[in-house]
């Protein structure tokens, strides 16, 4: 008689307790939707908007009724056998100087050199007609596509956009090889009004599509600089072209509409998918992404004014503590969507950010050269170029002053931005840290406007030292590091995770070797590199 009585309070247990449940799932459901309607009540009346209608601009008389033509024309680019990918207008030489694609004999850097100018010159008049049609698409490049902001997938022509911009940039890089500086100034116009082709469809990928093909017009930009016959009305031209487009202003309205599409796909959710088994719980996960999105907008907002990565940068990571309670554990499973849709957007800010200085500092050197070419000479200061060539002297998007500029005394311009870690080092390039390659302004110390590297190439001064022995018993390997380093006359510095790890102690017995060979020998044994620096004696090791 004991057992059913025993079984009986098990499941009259049970149930009391899935009542409970059920009564705290149910008060916690009406208290997040409480809280939410609550929140947006609040927020609205401080003028947050939270549908995509009342977003999405009214774009009825300038969406783009070209954007066929743009297709088709884009689809021909791509279907001809060379890969314009593989042309870069620019590449970094080494801290602060760089080399013109097209004033190189060979434009392909693969060692078979495969592609030769006789090869683009071919492909370019295959895709002539196409070009042509993507020119006159831009000429007046439309605003919006007219996309649909509440299709759940995919959408946008984005493939068809970065293609057609590294065609354009090889077609610049193709006239200036052959002395055409105003057919090449025609794709360069294109290429840069495709980053603002549809500047106005608020999509966040969007938007990182422009700043990509931005980022490419601008090394396209620095490359044509180096070719001599620009006149006073060209480089107008041009400056005029790279002071149009939007990059951070376009990025608050952005958010607001990736979180009006992110609230429609909660909604769908709570009917057809993973929500739909906890609907309950949903609006408090609503709420949760809507409180942790609204510091990002609002720290985008106010980006645009103080104009300073430093400063975004700070607001956009806020110190937070972390806990491993049953609270926090019990948030985990409450807030399953808003984690899975919100992400860290640090490095899409980062890259406007970017962006906007190396457009600056491209429009600096517009008017640097254009001032020279009216005085003969470059000026003292950015103030000088104020009011002739420019209002006002362009914003440093890394610490919201002024770009820095200086004339060196070898009578060549010293132009720079304090780089991504807002410190004034007095327009130095050279790397941040030595074991990581510098490919580009933004690995030095401040971020430099190249100078034109030498194409021809350099043979040393004096030849490395063989030495005549090189020997070291059961030494550890930051000691033989350390020895063979001062002997072959560099500076050295390691990464910090290399020094984390240990290593076989070494022994080694060579003769008629240099130090520099023998330290790379050791490094290529432990499955470490030496990452070098072209004109300078700084070097880092790393992990390969």
């Amino acid at each position: 008689m004991s057992r059913p009585s025993i079984s009986r309070k098990i499941f009259a247990g049970t149930l009391v307790f899935l009542g409970l449940v059920a009564v705290f799932v149910w008060i916690n459901h009406l208290a997040g939707n409480r809280s939410l309607q609550a929140w947006k009540a609040q927020m609205a009346a401080r003028g947050e908007k939270f549908s995509i209608d009342e977003i999405a601009p009214p774009t009825l008389s300038s969406v783009d009724t070209n954007l066929f033509r743009f297709n088709a024309a884009a689809d021909q680019l791509r279907s001809r056998s060379i890969e314009p990918g593989n042309f870069k207008p620019l590449e970094i030489a080494g801290p602060g100087e760089a080399t013109a694609l097209w004033m190189k004999e060979v434009p392909d850097r693969a060692p078979d050199r495969t592609n030769t100018w006789a090869m683009v010159a071919q492909q370019l008049a295959a895709a002539q007609k196409s070009l042509d049609e993507i020119h006159e698409v831009l000429q007046t490049p439309a605003a919006a596509s007219g996309m649909n902001y509440r299709s759940l997938g995919p959408s946008g022509n984005y493939t068809a956009k970065r293609s057609t911009a590294r065609w354009l940039a090889l077609a610049t890089m193709f006239e200036l090889h052959e002395g055409r500086l105003p057919s090449a100034l025609t794709s360069l116009r294109s290429l840069i009004r495709l980053s603002r082709l549809h500047e106005d469809d608020l999509t966040l990928i969007n938007q990182m599509i422009r700043v990509a093909i931005a980022d490419l017009a601008l090394d396209a930009t620095w490359a044509a600089l180096q070719a001599p016959g620009w006149t006073d009305e060209k480089l107008a031209e041009l400056q005029h072209e790279w002071e149009r487009p939007k990059w951070l202003e376009e990025f608050p309205p952005t958010w607001e509409m990736e979180r009006a599409m992110t609230l429609t796909w909660f909604a769908y959710s709570r009917s057809n998918g993973i929500a739909s088994v906890r609907p309950q719980l949903s609006a408090s996960d609503e709420l949760n992404y809507l409180k942790e999105m609204q510091p990002t907008l609002d720290a985008t907002r106010t980006a645009v004014q103080h104009k300073s990565w430093v400063r975004l940068s700070a607001e956009l990571n806020p110190p937070r503590v972390h806990s491993s309670s049953i609270l926090d554990k019990y948030n985990g499973l409450r807030f399953q969507m808003s984690r899975m849709v919100w992400g860290n957007f640090v490095r899409a800010h980062e890259a406007v950010m970017r962006t906007e200085t190396y457009r600056g500092l491209t429009v600096a050197a517009i008017s640097l050269k254009r001032y020279r070419r009216r005085h003969g000479k470059f000026p003292p200061d950015l103030d000088a170029l104020s009011p002739e060539f420019f209002a006002a002297v362009p914003v440093d998007y890394m610490d919201g002053r002024p770009l820095r500029y200086r004339l060196e005394s070898d009578g060549l311009l010293h132009l720079y931005s304090v780089g991504l870690g807002g410190v004034d080092d007095g327009g130095s390039p050279q790397p941040v840290v030595a074991w990581k390659r510098y490919s580009g302004l933004w690995d030095g110390r401040d971020a430099v406007w190249p100078r034109l590297a030498s194409l021809e190439v350099e043979t040393p001064v004096l030849a490395p030292e063989v030495l005549p022995l090189v020997k070291f018993e059961d030494a550890p390997l930051f000691d033989v590091i350390r020895v063979l380093a001062r002997e072959a006359d560099l500076q050295v510095q390691i990464d910090p995770n290399v020094l984390k790890q240990s290593f076989p102690a070494v022994s080694l017995h060579l003769e008629n070797v240099t130090a520099q060979n023998v330290l790379e020998a050791v490094l290529a044994n432990n499955n470490l590199i030496l990452v070098k620096h072209a004109k300078t004696n700084l070097v880092g090791i790393t992990t390969e």
